[in-house]
């Protein structure tokens, strides 16, 4: 008997807003394990020595750097013989440089030494430090690698993630495990807790976001800010994609949106909008198994 499912927001906003442990090991198109053996301009090629999760479909892998910014940084240097845990997901069709790092704070990427991960999002409870020294600090956390990957396949095993193309990542999960599975393992180590609770407890989510999108876009339309007030509808309806067209806050929040945009004078917006509560997109859920 499967658990009913539970949908969780990890939506994309203006600001960075870091994925989740349980975001990048459940949305990943690809997990894997590796050692750097090529530097290039752009892109790394890494050896695979384990797949976590997923199908590559080649080996070597060839991936697209993380680019320091403002707001992150990578913990050194791209080079030869740095052993990675990347959390990856596919570009473009047909471009050459197809995976890429999950996060814009490059959260999809690890550094691994011997039998420790470096994770660079919250991986327990407690995290020592601000949260930002996970993205400015060389090595923030460390993580015991054996228990991290065994609790990263019986989170995919157990959680069904939804992913809108628009949002980039994953915007809905659902429990595919019994409530009594889904218990059993979440007792089977501290990262079997963190990474369930993380996937269990968000629940909610997609609702807040939209609603407070639209808050900040009847504010900005109120301070003259016509182009934030836009992005700010546009970001509340992409939020409540994956709460379903049966559920009356789905059409309430899209309404408004489309009622927005009109005020605003992006008619052709408002019309899609409208589309979409007569035909909504379907998220595309991602297997939960590797």
């Amino acid at each position: 008997m499967l658990a009913a499912p539970l949908f969780v927001a990890a939506v994309a906003e203006g600001k960075f807003a870091p994925l989740s442990l349980s975001n990048l090991c459940g949305s990943a198109d690809l997990i894997v394990i590796g050692t750097i053996n090529d530097v290039r301009v752009e892109t790394f090629v890494v050896d695979v020595e384990q797949t976590v999760a997923g199908s590559s479909g080649s080996v070597p892998l060839e991936v697209r750097k993380f680019a320091n910014w403002t707001c992150a940084r990578r913990w050194a240097s791209y080079e030869v013989g740095q052993r990675v845990l990347l959390f990856l997901t596919r570009g473009a069709p047909g471009n050459p440089h197809a995976w890429r790092i999950m996060g814009a704070g490059g959260e999809g990427e690890m550094l691994v030494e011997a039998d420790i991960v470096h994770p660079r999002v919250r991986a327990s409870g407690a995290l020592v430090g601000e949260l930002s020294d996970v993205y400015y600090s060389d090595k923030p956390q460390r993580v015991p690698l054996d228990p991290l990957l065994a609790a990263i396949r019986d989170h995919r095993r157990c959680f069904a993630f939804l992913t809108h193309p628009e949002l980039g990542g994953a915007c809905g999960v659902g429990s595919t495990c019994s409530i009594e599975v889904v218990d059993e393992l979440r007792r089977c180590s501290d990262l079997h807790g963190f990474l369930f609770d993380q996937a269990t407890t968000l629940a909610g989510t997609l609702v807040a976001r939209g609603e407070s999108g639209l808050r900040e876009a009847r504010a900005a339309m109120e301070r003259g800010e016509l182009v934030e007030a836009a992005s700010q509808v546009k970001w509340a309806a992409l939020s409540t994609e994956c709460i379903g067209k049966s559920d009356v806050r789905y059409l309430e929040t899209l309404r408004e949106c489309a009622e927005l945009m009109r005020r605003l004078g992006n008619h052709a917006e408002a019309q899609a909008l409208e589309d979409r509560i007569r035909t909504p997109a379907d998220p595309t859920a991602r297997d939960a198994k590797p």
